[in-house]
């Protein structure tokens, strides 16, 4: 399933497995298996049971205000990542799992970056790319096999941050690294480098010792192995864009602060409660439905109609879900911090403390990206919710990291 969902772009290429139809018919299966067979509904925990209460009442709103047709295709969207929490809250019983989840966004971290570079080169890639052209500074933003130029750089992000936390071998560990550092460049992505930036951050705070050590000549020599990569390669002028997007110099492009600020700033959207159907209060806790907010809303209903685009995923999940469902995200992805706290204080878990570095900089991207439902960044960030309040919370002996 996580391996569809990450590849969900290949579609333009095979229907049957990656289409949304194919990907619903799995879940269903998973559904039957798990949560009826296998009796999961029984070991579910309420916070969960909560979360899908809150999904419901907004998509029953949606459907009472748009219609049946809106309210289920908006509602499917908007929960296409989001129904793999309760499977990894029943499924996964320590790292061994989150470890191959890794593997996983690795192997698919490679096919993206070659899809980048087989553009880069001038072989064009007519049915992935379908139409779709982004400029920033003069340079060709490259969709990948996952995707738009940003969500390329967030995956590379993840890649470099866990395969240079998890890979045993330093030659292998500093390659993959190199390789992010690259990808992000060539994505020219604001978002992603910040995400660089905090992961550092994190690191720093979260490691100890030799751990540190290791960490940062690892970080280090990915960070000039890529830049070499790139002068290689003929991309300097990538590495030039890439800080002018950075601190604003391009005409037209704001700085990573003032879009940052500009995403934060959007309250004014509050006014989209008007439209609901409901009482003022219950508006504020139930929300303005999946109809009125989100690029799943905006794709439903063209480019044309008034829907509002918060880019700010707390911000969309207050204006479609009301304080309702807001809360109950904060409060999982509350107790999934305290998990991971607990078990990186514990000893050496390797795994946990980059899966935690990880939801650090999930957390921090849902300020300015609709996180929650984007295929690849949402995929990492509800499976380690539903990891962080797995119910088999036990401690298992971890896997051999990779070794080659």
């Amino acid at each position: 399933m996580v391996f569809l969902i990450l590849f969900y772009r290949m579609q333009a290429y095979l229907t049957v497995p990656f289409s949304a139809l194919s990907r619903l018919a799995l879940y269903g299966g998973l559904f039957v298996l798990v949560i009826v067979l296998r009796k999961g509904y029984q070991q579910l925990p309420p916070l969960l049971w909560a979360l899908l209460v809150s999904v419901v009442l907004t998509a029953l709103h949606t459907a009472w205000i748009a219609g049946p047709d809106i309210a289920f295709h908006a509602t499917a969207r908007f929960i296409n990542v989001m129904l793999l929490v309760p499977f990894a809250a029943l499924m996964f019983m320590g790292e061994r799992h989150m470890e191959r989840v890794f593997w996983i966004f690795w192997a698919v971290f490679l096919c993206a970056f070659a899809s980048l570079l087989v553009q880069f080169w001038g072989w064009p890639l007519d049915t992935l790319v379908n139409g779709y052209i982004a400029i920033r500074g003069d340079l060709i933003r490259h969709m990948t096999v996952v995707g738009e130029p940003n969500v390329g750089g967030m995956l590379a992000v993840i890649a470099g941050v866990s395969s240079t936390m998890l890979v045993k071998r330093h030659s292998v560990a500093v390659l993959m690294g190199a390789l992010a550092v690259a990808f992000v460049t060539l994505s020219i992505s604001k978002a992603a480098m910040l995400g660089l930036g905090v992961a550092m951050i994190a690191s720093v705070c979260l490691l100890r010792g030799e751990a540190l050590k290791e960490a940062l000549l690892r970080a280090l020599l990915a960070g000039l192995a890529g830049v070499l990569l790139l002068l290689l390669i003929g991309a300097g002028d990538y590495l030039r864009v890439s800080l002018d997007s950075l601190i604003g110099n391009i005409r037209g492009e704001p700085s990573a602060y003032k879009d940052f600020q500009y995403r934060q700033s959007r309250f004014g959207t509050m006014d989209v409660f008007d439209g609901s159907l409901l009482p003022v209060p219950l508006n504020y806790l139930f929300g303005a439905s999946f109809a009125e907010v989100g690029s799943a809303a905006q794709e439903i209903q063209g480019s044309g109609s008034d829907v509002v685009l918060p880019h700010n995923s707390y911000l969309e999940l207050l204006l479609t879900g009301g304080a309702f469902m807001l809360s109950v995200v904060v409060f999982l992805m509350g107790r999934t911090y305290r998990t991971l706290w607990h078990s990186c204080a514990q000893g050496d878990n390797r795994v946990d403390r980059c899966v935690l570095v990880c939801f650090i900089v999930l957390t921090c991207w849902m300020l300015i990206y609709p996180v929650i439902y984007e295929p690849v960044t949402g995929c990492l960030f509800w499976i380690i919710v539903g990891y962080g309040n797995r119910v088999h919370n036990r401690p298992m002996p971890i896997a051999s990291v990779a070794q080659n």
